[in-house]
């Protein structure tokens, strides 16, 4: 019996171990192959000379891939001819269609195209240069690009440079050296000749290397470079300005509306009628500033002759004459909406501050429909020296001054709520039939209406303040204002030390929206700011024009400077926590 036993155990082992054998698996894990491709030999040789083929090869270490070769693979100066790239296991071969340029030095730079097979490990910094003459240009150009009004690193910018004597330029041909920056913003041009050039960098997005400055940003010097040493650290600064023709595309009727449609956003406009006698008709601009509106307000359809001047960015002008007409139609009109911003309160300046935004131009049908009402015996109405209407009456601007004993309250609270007005809009097709479905509305809800208007601490618009150019009506009422007690808030302290006379400083939020501008002060005390990290700005007015100029690359005139204010840790960053009094921070330039 223990023979048999023993026999039995002895088959499982020797079948167990069998069965393992059989179903062998490859080992996991293991470390991570984080070691580029080394480059073992190439042909031609860096920096050898006199080289006359039309084949470049380089041989690795291991097996390899490429990625994006044509982009990433920056031969410079540029090649005139076609070139293949051919990969053949550890070996990268760039065949030449045409015979290179005499007595000339190449670089061959190869970024991040030549990765290992399985990780993608890249060399970094692998470049090749080789002169097709007796000697190599050694001079180099490096530096960074940021973007201007930003100040964030650039990445992926190609960086070209022309020679100045040649009627080629970054609108109309590809630059003789190119780069591109990588992702801290910096460039460098290695193996150059001496010579003059001019410097471009563009955000090349449709990959043809000439500036689309519709689409594109970009940056340029102000004078030509002559290079008899090599240069570091020249900052190429971006800037977004579309520089095309500004140009009507057409103009047309499109519904209830007349529409004047650009090639290019607007700045602004005016408008001027052929006929003394003919008033104009109330006109809008575009959300995206390219189409000015014109309505029907007097319901006819007989044609306006208009002199249209528009204004682009740069302020240029085009102006053009068109003959505005209606239409009968069935087709609906737009709707008549409003929207606002932030209302504000300072406690040591209490003011109201808010404003409105309306889709078509409007007016107020009574200035005592809008008021303060502190509590249930005072309302505080604004007066006309309050309100600031936009050129087109599409945007109102409401500031109401309040005296400041009227808060002298221990519990007193800072307002801090950006849907702190609740507006409700309807729209009929006359002012009488809107009052009169008003009134009954009013008179159906009245105890409604008595609880909102009876709430104090709210700016309230009663029904019908407003009336659009199309007789849209609006019938609005207020929401108590939602508050935040001033320990929720910070002070920044500044102290600007400055021989430059004219400039603006500006507070920048972690979204990079202006919260505080002020112009030429030298001490500045800013209260009641939220709980966020800050940036401070400063445009300086070089010329002394009373504004910042962002330069022209036509006339080849750069921006105005721009600087932004860094600690002694050349941190950029200013953060601000409830109830900090931060400062003062010296600011110098």
């Amino acid at each position: 019996m223990y023979l048999k036993n023993s026999a039995l155990v002895s088959f499982l082992v020797i079948l167990t171990l069998v069965y393992s054998c059989a179903n062998q698996t490859s080992p996991t894990g293991g470390p991570r192959d984080e070691d580029a491709p080394v480059l073992l030999n190439s042909s031609p040789q860096h920096e050898s000379l006199n080289f006359s083929g039309q084949k470049v090869e380089l041989e690795f270490d291991e097996y390899l891939k490429l990625k994006n070769p044509k982009e990433e693979i920056m031969i410079t100066p540029r090649i005139t001819g076609d070139y293949e790239i051919k990969l053949k296991k550890t070996k990268v071969i760039i065949e030449l269609d045409d015979t290179l340029k005499s007595n000339t030095t190449y670089t061959f730079n190869f970024r991040e195209s030549i990765q290992d097979l399985n990780e993608g490990n890249f060399p970094e910094n692998l470049q090749l240069a080789f002169s097709t003459g007796p000697y190599l240009d050694s001079l180099s150009i490096s530096g960074t690009s940021f973007h201007l009004l930003s100040n964030k690193k650039a990445n992926d910018i190609t960086v070209g440079l022309y020679e100045s004597n040649d009627t080629l330029d970054v609108f109309n041909s590809p630059p003789v050296y190119l780069t591109k920056t990588n992702k801290s913003g910096e460039y460098i041009f290695n193996n150059i000749k001496n010579g003059t050039y001019d410097i471009y960098a563009i955000k090349d997005k449709n990959k043809n290397l000439k500036l689309e400055s519709r689409t594109e940003s970009y940056s340029f010097s102000n004078q030509p470079i002559l290079l008899d040493s090599s240069l570091i650290d020249l900052p190429l600064p971006l800037i977004n300005l579309d520089i095309t023709p500004l140009v009507l595309q057409n103009s047309r009727v499109s519904g209830h509306y007349f529409l004047a449609k650009y090639n290019k956003y607007i700045e602004k406009y005016d408008l001027i009628s052929l006929d003394s006698m003919s008033i104009l008709p109330p006109s809008s601009i575009s959300q995206d500033h390219r189409e000015i509106k014109f309505y029907n307000s007097h319901q006819g359809v007989d044609s306006t002759g208009v002199i249209i001047t528009a204004y682009d960015t740069l302020l240029n002008t085009i102006q053009d004459t068109v003959f505005v007409k209606f239409e009968e139609t069935k087709r609906k009109r737009d709707q008549f909406e409003i929207t606002y911003s932030q209302i504000s309160i300072d406690k040591e300046n209490p003011i109201v501050k808010t404003m409105l935004q309306f889709t078509k131009p409007s007016q107020i049908t009574n200035l005592d429909s809008i008021y303060y009402q502190v509590d249930s015996t005072t309302h505080i109405h604004p007066d006309t020296s309050n309100l600031q209407w936009n050129d087109n009456n599409t945007q109102l601007s409401i500031e109401l001054p309040l005296d400041k004993s009227i808060f002298d309250e221990p519990e007193l609270l800072i307002p801090d709520k950006t849907d702190s007005i609740t507006l409700e809009h309807k729209t009929s097709s006359t002012l009488d039939s809107i009052k009169n479905k008003v009134d009954t509305k009013l008179l159906s809800e009245s105890s409604k209406s008595t609880q909102v208007l009876n709430l104090d601490n709210q700016l309230h618009f009663k029904p019908t303040a407003f009336i659009s150019a199309e007789t849209d009506s609006s019938l609005l009422h207020s929401e108590k204002i939602n508050f935040i007690r001033k320990e929720s808030l910070a002070t920044l302290l500044l102290t600007v030390q400055t021989d430059e006379t004219s400039y603006t400083l500006q507070l920048l939020d972690k979204q990079d929206k202006v919260t505080h501008e002020s112009i030429n002060q030298k001490t500045l005390v800013l209260n009641n700011l939220k709980p966020n990290t800050y940036r401070i700005r400063i445009l300086i007015d070089t010329n002394q024009n009373g504004t910042w100029d962002i330069g022209s690359i036509i006339e080849r005139i750069i921006p105005e400077p721009v600087i932004f204010y860094k600690d002694d840790e050349g941190n950029e960053e200013i953060p601000l926590r409830a109830n900090w009094e931060l400062g003062p921070l010296i600011i110098k330039f």
